[in-house]
């Protein structure tokens, strides 16, 4: 016996435009959560709450110049929030 949705057409393309608009949404934090450097930074900050830069760069392999470009999109993705404090951000 075939089994039939209980959607109709319409509510089925609306359910659809309403996933793929979702998805498109959370877009940007899958791309800043695909990076390994990114990760390690998250999990960093899962540990410490707070860190400068100078103390995420103490903790990672990475210079402070090559440690800019990960914050940043971990910032636009809305993944952690930066402060200036005197010198440090």
């Amino acid at each position: 016996m075939p089994y039939k949705s209980s959607m109709d057409a319409n509510a089925a393309a609306q359910l659809e435009l309403t996933v793929h608009r979702q998805l498109r949404e959370c877009s940007p934090l899958f791309l800043a959560l695909a990076d390994p450097i990114r990760q390690y930074i998250i999990m960093m900050l899962t540990k410490h709450e707070t860190l400068n830069v100078a103390q995420i760069v103490e903790r990672s392999p990475m210079s402070r110049s090559a440690i800019s470009h990960p914050l940043k999109i971990l910032r636009q993705a809305k993944l952690i929030v930066s402060n200036k404090v005197a010198t440090e951000i």
